[in-house]
């Protein structure tokens, strides 16, 4: 989906992409202000949401090339030269090894929460554990992450619902708690969220939530978009070892992005991601930042989009700011 106004030209391209078991409509809190700055392009990640189910290599470093050439190929199809790339969680993980293989596209990248930057620990283990989680990860590390709700069949449908802590996220937007399911909709719709944003900014008009509620229909869209045949759950099984770690972890990569890229990091105060590599790497690196966005979570463009937002708005005036300088050093 890309979001333009009438006077987007000119504006740098922001390419979003989200994490894992997500779809694009996860950024629809902050689209029509970042669309202000940015010619904004939100996509299902490759093998998520209405994505194609792509046949990824099990070869974690073949995986990574798969992904990334396929977003190489989508930039292409649009004719965009440069662009900023954001990507939250496992889409930081994908970004992050975007610009380590197409440097000459990526004018900024942008790591939300990333996942998969720390090794493993060499003295991590699971010996500390007791025996009944020790069995639970065993068992469940032989599969793909979402396999437990295919494997539930009607009653997968059920699971999405455990996830109340969104609905409270939203409580100030939806009014009551009988709007949660509408909330589900909101965030992973792509097909009915694509639709209505792209009918509200050609009328310049907002979103409400009971129109989203009532037009992107059931909570179970988000059931649908990971109840297909996994691709990229699949390809991020492969690439990842139990319990959250990645195979090859991106910390130790981040010095071979070319230098004149400028990073910028943001974490949630309160997330589970651990900031340590991203703090360690900016000290290093002059033209690399990280941000703590507070009262925040792993999600941290939910629980505080507007800090989120500004963050963002304030790195496109510095991409204005760059730009002008690189035209009159000419």
């Amino acid at each position: 989906m890309t979001v333009e106004r009438a006077q987007s030209v000119g504006l740098p391209h922001l390419l979003l992409i989200h994490g894992f078991a997500g779809g694009l409509a996860l950024w629809n809190l902050s689209l029509e202000a970042l669309s202000q700055r940015y010619q904004v392009h939100a996509i299902d990640a490759p093998g998520f949401a209405d994505s194609s189910r792509i046949k990824f290599s099990k070869d974690p470093d073949a995986a990574e090339d798969e992904i990334c050439e396929t977003i190489e190929a989508w930039r292409a199809a649009q004719g965009i030269e440069q662009m900023v790339v954001a990507g939250h969680s496992f889409g930081g993980f994908i970004a992050g090894n975007y610009a380590l293989r197409h440097p000459e596209r990526v004018q900024r990248l942008v790591l939300l929460d990333p996942w998969g930057l720390p090794q493993k620990p060499d003295d991590h283990n699971f010996s500390k554990y007791p025996w009944w989680a020790r069995l639970s990860i065993s068992v469940l590390s032989k599969f793909p992450p979402l396999a437990v709700v295919r494997a539930a069949g009607p009653w997968g449908e059920s699971l999405m619902g455990l996830r109340k802590d969104l609905g409270l996220r939203f409580r100030e937007y939806l009014g009551n708690d009988r709007d949660f399911y509408g909330c589900w909709s909101l965030l992973t719709s792509t097909r009915a969220s694509r639709r209505l944003l792209v009918l509200s900014f050609r009328r310049n008009t907002y979103l409400t939530w009971d129109s989203l509620t009532v037009t992107t229909g059931s909570f179970l869209d988000i059931y649908h978009c990971n109840a297909q045949s996994p691709s990229g759950e699949l390809a991020f099984h492969h690439m990842s070892i139990p319990i959250g770690w990645a195979k090859n972890p991106l910390a130790p990569r981040l010095p071979l992005i070319d230098e004149r890229i400028p990073i910028n990091f943001m974490f949630g105060e309160q997330s589970w991601i651990s900031p340590e590599p991203a703090v360690a790497f900016s000290a290093t690196r002059p033209n690399s930042t990280v941000k703590f966005v507070p009262r925040a979570g792993h999600h941290l463009m939910w629980d505080n989009a507007p800090v989120f937002t500004e963050t963002m708005l304030t790195l496109a005036d510095e991409e204005a700011r760059r730009h002008r300088v690189s035209v009159d050093s000419v």
